[in-house]
């Protein structure tokens, strides 16, 4: 493993730097993400900065090439020139919150409507990794799509404090519901996992589904508001037959018809851990609601359809 100590910024002599090994990036540099490192290296070996987008641009020098030795070394000077990026565009919200002096008797990292991106997920999720404090992740109301939820979902397959995520109303569709269902099969932490108001179908439901009949923690679901029809509706039934973690789930305001609304009566008339349920606002008709008055009775749970 290289051991070289971190250049200074590349001055205007074209000497080769020292080579950081790739592994030694997070440990010095945990903020940066590789893919950034990618960008700035595609844009410095072009010589130009127009492969940065969104009009970041940073000062290259044209023409300069440098050689690696390896293919698992780069150069410390780039290291050095991607951690600056890192921190320019990076949300102020997010720097501030994993960096927080005051987090390890707050336990929270709590960034609603702050118009986090995928990035700025990256950079909490590469934090959550090592931290053991933080017991409660909420990133709703932001940008984060499936790239970011990935980065979360990461973290969360090491990390043994957060016990409620929430990230509702972002941008989260079927992939990165996915990516959380493979985190909660060997979380054994998280508590709540609040989803509600994204883009997840079927698929996603299925996979979250599959998760909770392995996980025995989770004991709050929320996947109200989003595109869960019969199919999804079927898997989340043959979770909640076998589970008996789980005390709330909500599937309000989803596509469920018939078929699924009559699987989920059936399942949740044989749970003995579900407290409440919500199934409002979906497109079964009265035959549905009058099992499911009739589970509501019979199990003496609140159950809103």
């Amino acid at each position: 493993m290289c051991h070289a100590e971190l250049a200074d910024p590349p001055s205007t002599s074209t000497t080769r730097p020292p080579l950081y090994h790739c592994s030694l990036l997070f440990t010095h540099y945990s903020q940066v993400p590789l893919s950034l490192l990618l960008v700035v290296w595609v844009s410095l070996a072009v010589g130009s900065s127009s492969a940065l987008p969104g009009g970041w641009g940073m000062p290259v020098r044209r023409g300069f090439r440098t050689q690696l030795t390896c293919d698992s070394c780069i150069p410390a000077w780039l290291v050095w020139q991607a951690s600056q990026l890192s921190h320019q565009l990076a949300n102020p919200a997010a720097m501030s919150a994993i960096s927080d002096s005051d987090l390890a008797t707050q336990h929270k990292i709590f960034l609603r409507e702050q118009d986090l991106t995928d990035f700025d997920a990256t950079l909490i999720a590469q934090f959550l990794k090592t931290n053991t404090t933080v017991t409660l992740v909420d990133l709703s109301d932001n940008f984060i799509s499936n790239a970011g939820t990935t980065s979360i979902s990461d973290s969360l397959r090491t990390n043994t404090s957060v016990q409620r995520l929430v990230v509702y109303n972002n941008g989260i569709e079927d992939q990165g519901a996915s990516a959380i269902a493979e985190a909660v099969m060997s979380n054994h932490s998280l508590l709540v996992v609040e989803m509600s108001e994204n883009s997840i179908r079927d698929p996603g439901a299925t996979a979250l589904a599959n998760a909770l009949k392995i996980n025995s923690s989770v004991t709050d679901l929320g996947l109200s508001v989003n595109g869960i029809g019969d199919s999804g509706a079927s898997e989340l039934a043959e979770c909640v037959r076998s589970n008996s973690t789980l005390r709330v789930l909500t599937l309000d305001f989803n596509n469920v018809g018939s078929d699924g609304g009559r699987a989920l009566a059936s399942a949740i008339n044989l749970n003995r851990g579900l407290t409440e349920v919500n199934l409002s606002n979906n497109a079964f008709g009265d035959e549905v609601r009058t099992l499911l008055s009739q589970v509501a009775s019979n199990r003496q749970i609140n159950i809103k359809f």
